[in-house]
């Protein structure tokens, strides 16, 4: 089943009819077999099974009634691809290898692998007004709903209307996030598609403190091991930004709307709230001015950016305790030299930040909008294109090791040629590495299979008309939220000076617009 209809993408690639001009209404592709809803249609083999399976489909010949080397009648056409990454060095050459594979010849189009390491990307609507060719480009989160709203991407859910197989290829939960008022601007990163919050610690000192990983349920439980390192002098924690620390504490009660300023109790998901007043966070404030009085947190937490993956964090061990937005194998990817264990404290959650975290969408200026909709769409099927935007050339960038990439470089050089692969197409088709285990995506199966949309999940709050007071509140949470979250303030004192600090910023504003939004959002 699987072989046949991702036969029939490649199909309906071949034989799409395709009208040059941006603006230009064309027919679009209309595939008849559907896919099974799942939230996974392909990890669900090993890796590089799937990938024999579609790769060798995907490269046969044409099925009967169909046209062989492709369709005649397309004009050639060149899409050039703009990432965010900067370039390894072998860019060209692994556009040129993706060019001369027979299913991307099949759609007769050309692509430029388009990286700089001095793209600033608040530029963007500068170069969109200007001359260059731009077809295709990655973007995330807030600034990938800024673009939508400055009309820089071109609106597929036509084509997704008309094409169910591709649609029904990723989860609809990744649709939605990408979605702006019903419509779709971007293709999302299909990868781990929740978001989770919890702690890695090294297993050596879990040991040494006697503490058991699976004992660690919620960030109370986490005080015998900050204990036991003070005491045995094994290391300072490494906590992150204040932003990310609410998420680390709260996030198995709350959703979080835009820039922290209001929650909606997941339970219920019924109301916006002022997180600030509420007795979830003064918990957590008591707590870390308890944990802050006993030492575990280091003094420079307040007034430095503390790196939690340095040379001279790696060779103190001083960063044993990681609190962390994870995903499946996250273990092995922040600090390979170390045995970590992960301790969550929630399921995963499908947010709005989770599911706009990577999309590459189709720049209204582009001239064959269609074009680049079948090459997305190939892109994210065949795992030969993923593997090479990725890895690239197979024996010259990488050999496989039993089904695995091994990247060939020269020691002490960098990699001729990488991409970041959370970062581009389908991570679920493409290879994994001999750092990870083998079943890497039957865990990201797993993982989506738990994860609950979020209440607020495909809503976009316009914060416009608070504008002002939406900044007047952040700056106060900057300067009072800060050290309050960090135990460096007295908890009763320093609630009741945020909270007075906050009123006069305007939260109540900002509250009162947030929730006359997500109630409309609710009964839309």
């Amino acid at each position: 089943m699987k072989k046949k209809w991702l036969a029939a993408l490649l199909a309906a690639a071949l034989t799409a009819s395709v009208t040059a001009g941006c603006g230009k209404d064309a027919e679009k592709v209309n595939n008849s077999e559907s896919v099974p809803d799942s939230w996974s249609q392909v990890s669900s083999q090993a890796p590089e099974e799937t990938q024999e399976e579609t790769r060798g489909e995907a490269s046969s010949a044409p099925e009967e009634g169909q046209e062989g080397g492709g369709d005649s009648t397309l004009d050639p056409v060149t899409l050039r691809i703009f990432f965010l990454e900067g370039p390894a060095g072998d860019e060209e050459k692994v556009a040129e290898y993706i060019n001369n594979l027979p299913q991307v010849k099949a759609l007769n189009v050309t692509v430029e692998i388009c990286k700089e390491w001095n793209w600033d990307r608040s530029q963007l609507p500068l170069q969109l007004a200007g001359d260059e060719q731009m077809d295709i480009g990655y973007d995330n989160g807030a600034e990938f709903l800024n673009r939508v709203d400055q009309q820089a991407y071109a609106d597929i859910s036509g084509y997704l209307a008309e094409d169910p197989d591709f649609y029904g290829y990723i989860p609809e939960a990744l649709w939605k996030g990408a979605s702006v008022d019903g419509k779709i601007y971007a293709v999302p990163t299909y990868k781990e598609i929740g978001e989770q919050w919890g702690v890695m610690a090294d297993k050596k000192d879990l040991e040494a403190c006697g503490v058991d990983a699976s004992s660690v349920t919620k960030l109370a439980d986490l005080e015998p091991l900050l204990k036991g390192m003070t005491e045995q002098g094994l290391g300072t924690v490494y906590i992150p930004s204040w932003a990310d620390w609410l998420k680390v504490g709260l996030f198995d009660t709350y959703d979080f709307t835009p820039n922290n300023l209001g929650v909606i109790k997941r339970s219920e998901g019924e109301k916006v709230e002022n997180l600030y007043q509420t007795q979830e966070f003064a918990d957590l404030v008591r707590l870390m001015y308890d944990w802050n009085q006993k030492g575990y947190i280091p003094d420079e937490m307040l007034t430095e950016p503390v790196e939690w993956i340095t040379n001279q964090a790696n060779n103190n061990h001083n960063y044993c305790v990681r609190y962390t937005w994870y995903s499946p194998c996250a273990e092995y990817l922040y600090a390979p030299d170390y045995d970590l264990a992960p301790m969550l404290f929630e399921d995963p959650v499908v947010s709005n930040d989770a599911a706009r975290g990577s999309v590459f969408g189709i720049y209204r200026k582009c001239e064959n909008p269609e074009r680049a909709y079948q090459f997305l769409k190939l892109w994210n099927t065949d795992p030969e294109v993923k593997n090479a935007f990725v890895y690239g050339i197979p024996g010259e960038h990488y050999n496989l090791v039993d089904g695995q990439v091994e990247i060939i470089k020269e020691e002490g050089q960098p990699r001729k040629f990488e991409g970041v692969n959370s970062m581009s197409g389908n991570v679920m088709i493409s290879y994994t590495m001999v750092s990870e285990p083998k079943n890497k995506y039957e865990l990201y199966d797993a993982f989506n299979q738990k994860a609950v949309p979020a209440a607020d999940l495909g809503m976009v709050y316009d914060l416009s008309q608070v504008n002002d007071k939406v900044t007047n509140c952040t700056a106060v949470l900057e300067e009072y939220a800060k050290p309050l979250l960090l135990g460096f303030v007295e908890p009763e004192s320093g609630i009741a000076k945020l909270n007075e600090k906050l009123a006069e910023a305007g939260i109540e504003d900002v509250i009162a617009q947030l929730q006359a939004q997500f109630e409309a959002f609710r009964t839309e």
